[in-house]
């Protein structure tokens, strides 16, 4: 009963974290705002400067688009919308996780190859809950390495058999059974 009760307790931790990591990188994303518009203006047709600071600039309207695009990335996947169960492309899902987490935890994963299979079904599911599902796992994965290393996200479609035998004969860890 107190481990149910810590891990709710830990649940709701990380939620409000979750919560506040949204506000901030919101907050970010109004002064990111105002840069990008100033460096387009200075890099607008008819300016003229020398080649140095046009070179700078550039690098800064390309730095701040990449920095746009991160807030952009967790802003949308922070947010949490009531969606019905519906059909779920498990395939899309996995792939938009490993490339907006690629970049945040790519000081701990070195590389994160995919082997997704072509044959995977559309589910019924709620989409947000998957996508969180996939983000827990990969962050775990991340976590859970001692040094920068690689993992390797595979799926494939397994009958309840298949799968049963491979739960029960290989633990995830590679070459561990």
């Amino acid at each position: 009963m107190e481990t149910a009760r810590d891990q709710l307790i830990h649940s709701e931790r990380l939620a409000a974290m979750g919560q506040l990591a949204a506000s901030i990188v919101h907050e970010l994303n109004n002064p990111l705002m105002v840069v990008v518009g100033y460096v387009d203006l200075l890099l607008g047709a008819g300016r003229t400067l020398d080649p140095k600071s046009r070179q700078y600039l550039q690098i800064v309207c390309e730095q701040s688009e990449a920095l746009r695009r991160l807030v952009q990335d967790i802003l949308n996947f922070s947010r949490r919308q009531m969606t019905p169960f519906g059909p779920v492309d498990v395939k899309a899902v996995v792939t938009t996780v490993t490339l907006f987490l690629g970049n945040i935890l790519k000081r701990k994963i070195g590389s994160m190859p995919l082997r997704l299979a072509d044959d995977l079904p559309v589910v019924r599911g709620d989409a947000q809950q998957i996508q969180q599902v996939f983000a827990n796992i990969l962050t775990n994965a991340g976590d859970a390495m001692v040094s920068r290393g690689s993992v390797t996200v595979t799926t494939s479609c397994l009958d309840a058999a298949a799968l049963w035998e491979d739960l029960h004969h290989h633990d995830g860890v590679t070459g561990a059974t």
